[in-house]
């Protein structure tokens, strides 16, 4: 009778299994209670909107193509990712599928990102070439850097990226000189803060806070897949995901507390109703420019 014998690297392999498999469950589990916490607002404000817009389309592709996504991904774990000895040509394919998935949830966050700066500035044509440089900026470093990683790449026994290509550091430049540039530009209009501006104040917020969470989230898996030379998916993907999937639909939401003008509220249901987010923050700039004249006339006249 023999006894089976594992050694360290069998034990390395099934802890690495055991560690992607709970990570896939833990990243769909957040998205389903995110989902159960906020199904109330979104049924309020998405789905009884009658002029449904671009903002609405990004919160719901961005809630139901991040839990679809995890879905995939705890199946796939579970199941024929979920041993060693997977094929290098289904490794090659789940990675592009997450290279994918993470690329369209990180652009349907940066949408919402830029299109309130673009408000904030009254729709400068100058800040919205701007604004679309840098959108499409980070889809054709997505793009290219994805590629050169699946054509170079190579996979161990239970699909760990065994190197990293030399793009990835070039992307973060990229990701984080664009994000700070974005919150730089919203800092600039630090002014309207000053005035008693909520509207405003809440995108400054948002901003603040998302540009931070794309930096550090993706400084620490860049930093991790440099130092130690290897790619794992559920630090570099299956987690990114979930966590940008929460942050652009909490960002949208956060704009639907705010108190908006009379003319903005539907009469018969009560909710707000943006024909855009840019349409709303503008309003409240011509308000407040206004208000600054009404108040200038005076001090003059006085």
């Amino acid at each position: 009778m023999t006894e089976c014998q594992w050694n360290e690297e069998d034990i390395d392999a099934f802890r690495n299994i055991m560690f992607r498999k709970w990570s896939a469950a833990a990243a769909l589990a957040l998205l389903l209670y995110e989902y159960a916490i906020t199904c109330g607002d979104e049924f309020t404000y998405i789905w009884r909107r009658q002029n449904f817009n671009s903002v609405g389309g990004v919160y719901l592709f961005s809630r139901y193509f991040a839990i679809i996504t995890q879905s995939i991904n705890l199946s796939l774990v579970a199941g024929v990712l979920g041993k060693p000895g997977t094929p290098h040509r289904m490794c090659r394919g789940w990675y592009s599928f997450q290279i994918t998935a993470a690329s369209l949830t990180l652009a349907a966050l940066d949408y919402i990102l830029m299109l309130r700066v673009y408000a904030l500035y009254n729709r400068s044509p100058k800040i919205g070439f701007l604004l679309v440089f840098f959108f499409l900026s980070m889809l054709m470093a997505d793009f290219q850097c994805g590629s050169k990683t699946l054509n170079t790449v190579s996979y161990d026994s239970i699909c760990n990226g065994r190197s990293v290509h030399p793009c990835i550091p070039f992307y973060g430049i990229a990701l984080w000189s664009i994000h700070i540039t974005i919150g730089m530009m919203t800092a600039a209009k630090w002014r309207l803060l000053t005035l008693g501006a909520p509207i405003a104040r809440i995108v400054s917020r948002d901003g603040a806070f998302v540009i931070s969470i794309v930096c550090v989230l993706y400084a620490s898996a860049m930093q991790r897949a440099i130092s130690m030379q290897a790619l794992r998916v559920e630090l570099s993907f299956i987690w990114p995901i979930s966590l940008l999937s929460i942050t652009c639909c909490r960002m949208i939401m956060n704009m639907q507390t705010v108190n908006v003008p009379n003319s903005f509220i539907d009469n018969d249901t009560s909710i707000p109703v943006f024909t855009s987010e840019v349409d709303l923050i503008c309003t409240e700039q011509g308000d407040l420019v206004s208000r600054l004249s009404a108040h200038t006339l005076e001090s003059v006249e006085q």
